[in-house]
């Protein structure tokens, strides 16, 4: 967090210097003029001096002084001029110079070389003079810095989001759970619509599949985003909600029931992150309050974590009720638990022998991983 606050205020320090050092160029030092020294210097030759660089794009102004012989040249803010250049020039309306004085040095001949050197080159531009213009103009500044600060909060916003749902993704798959949905979904499992006596054919059909007791680690679940009121508010958030069977803890093992008790008839239990995604406050979802899902209400039984899997933003209920409540006898995905010897090629292959069921099946890791 530190490292990240002193890079912060360097980087806002450093580009309200670069800002103001960009400006403070054309405010800076007067560039050293050139001074040309001739043989001889009266109205006549003035005359031709003004002739020739009166219209010179180049040369800002110019200073000729016939009591010392000289023509001094200032160049236009921003531009620049050659040695060679003003040499030529004197020497074409018959004033040849006897010594040119300018910041590429001092000559008494022509320049053997044409460079196309700039006033910027001559010198880096010091750090103070960025630093002594910050508060020179302290609302150009201001705003400066109220626009630098704003885009580097939205990075900081915009990369934290993207690495917090990286996080709750990655913990959101386990390696052993494969997820078998229709083949019509692809990776939606909302879309998803399988029969509800396809949990019962995949174990009679597969062989490594968790057992405990007797039971199978097999998860049937409908899953559906829809709408959810939530205390006064009519209008509601977009809420997920899960309709599982008591063997979904088997196959999701980071949820943990953190209060209440596992939802009845009528009942749902709710994730500790619920009233971050719907929008309302903690107190609205807690144990005992009511919520609206499908024009019904449910009582609100318990609240649990995932470990900051994606199942915490989600509302769980029982199967049946949430199948009646939206008159379904279908299921959304089935989620099974496999033993170590075993893997989810076996499941892919089994689907695809099994054209007429139209199934898929997807690691659980693999399957967050392309979201």
């Amino acid at each position: 967090m530190n490292r990240s606050f002193y890079c912060t205020c360097l980087t806002l320090f450093a580009a309200l210097l670069v800002t103001d050092m960009s400006e403070s160029v054309l405010a800076r030092e007067p560039v050293s003029p050139t001074v040309v020294h001739v043989d001889e210097m009266c109205g006549g030759c003035v005359k031709k001096v003004n002739r020739r660089f009166d219209d010179d794009e180049k040369i800002g102004r110019f200073e000729c002084d016939v009591d010392e012989k000289t023509v001094t040249f200032y160049p236009v803010n921003g531009k620049s001029f050659t040695a060679r250049y003003i040499w030529v020039e004197m020497d074409e309306i018959g004033k040849r110079p006897l010594k040119l004085v300018g910041p590429e040095g001092t000559f008494k001949s022509k320049p053997e070389k044409e460079e196309s050197t700039c006033m910027f080159r001559k010198r880096s531009l010091p750090w103070e003079y960025g630093v002594r213009n910050l508060m020179r103009r302290p609302t150009r500044t201001l705003l400066t810095l109220g626009a630098l600060s704003t885009v580097i909060l939205l990075i900081f916003v915009v990369v934290g989001f993207i690495r917090g749902l990286e996080r709750s993704l990655a913990v959101s798959g386990d390696p052993s759970v494969v997820l078998v949905y229709s083949l019509g979904a692809e990776e939606n499992i909302e879309n998803s619509a399988v029969p509800a006596r396809t949990p019962s054919l995949l174990k009679a059909s597969l062989d490594g599949i968790q057992q405990r007791a007797g039971v199978d680690y097999i998860s049937p679940e409908l899953y559906l985003g829809t709408r959810v009121q939530t205390g006064d508010n009519q209008k509601g958030g977009l809420g997920l909600i899960r309709g599982v069977t008591q063997t979904a803890p088997l196959v999701r093992r980071n949820v943990r029931i953190t209060e209440g008790k596992w939802p009845g008839a009528g009942e749902v239990i709710v994730g500790k992150l619920l009233a971050a995604k719907l929008g309302c406050p903690v107190e609205n979802l807690a144990v005992g309050k009511q919520i609206t899902i499908e024009k019904k209400s449910w009582t609100i039984s318990g609240r649990f974590s995932a470990g900051g899997a994606a199942y915490e933003s989600e509302i769980w209920c029982r199967l049946p009720d949430f199948q009646q409540a939206l008159k379904r006898q279908d299921i959304s995905v089935v989620a099974m638990a496999l033993t170590p010897e075993s893997t989810a090629a076996t499941v892919t292959l089994f689907c695809k022998e099994r054209t007429d069921l139209e199934l898929q099946a997807v690691g659980e890791v693999e399957y967050y991983a392309s979201l």
